[in-house]
């Protein structure tokens, strides 16, 4: 689904655009994965291991915006797209009441809100979506992410200890969280 266009505005002044983005946008959003990735061990996968090409982006963001129920939420600061969330609703009838997360900020955004801002908009719009439950993992070192999702209300539900392997060798827990729609107030 496509999610209605709105301005966050960052205590530093600084205006952000947050909106769906387009399957004709895919090439933008394969190089925010690739930046974000490069960024931080935080993430899913490394920069190597984001799609090549944008076709398959593309086909997601065609997919996301024809669902009823998932969307996608970006963030721009000007032309620049420097925050994607994602919300995907679980296919079957007994875990389509769920739906997992992911977000990724560029570090230059982070600290201003923006993942806030993005996270409270998602919420409000996925429970008028019909969901109940928001999940995401999270690795467990990184506590600034862990104090965000827990002052907006997720809860942690399990750990796994082991759930990345870094290229150095060591290995990272990842912690379950989520959040139950039905304690988010309607109004973001």
């Amino acid at each position: 689904m496509e999610i209605t266009p709105a301005f966050y505005t960052a205590s530093t002044g600084d205006i952000f655009l947050l909106r769906s983005l387009n399957p004709g946008e895919a090439e933008l959003l394969r190089l925010h994965q690739r930046r974000t990735s490069a960024e931080s061990h935080f993430m899913v996968r490394y920069p190597e291991e984001c799609d090549p090409s944008s076709e398959r982006l593309r086909d997601r963001l065609e997919e996301l915006a024809r669902h009823p129920v998932s969307f996608d939420l970006a963030a721009f600061r000007w032309e620049r797209l420097v925050a994607d969330l994602q919300v995907c609703q679980l296919p079957h009838r007994k875990t389509c009441h769920r739906a997992v997360l992911g977000i990724s900020v560029q570090a230059a955004f982070c600290g201003l809100g923006l993942g806030r801002a993005m996270l409270a908009a998602a919420a409000v719009q996925a429970r008028a979506n019909g969901l109940t439950l928001l999940e995401l993992g999270v690795l467990a070192d990184n506590v600034r992410a862990i104090r965000l999702y827990k002052s907006l209300g997720f809860r942690p539900f399990g750990e796994q200890p082991g759930a990345f392997r870094l290229e150095d060798g060591t290995y990272r827990a990842e912690i379950g969280m989520q959040l139950w729609l039905s304690e988010v107030r309607t109004h973001a």
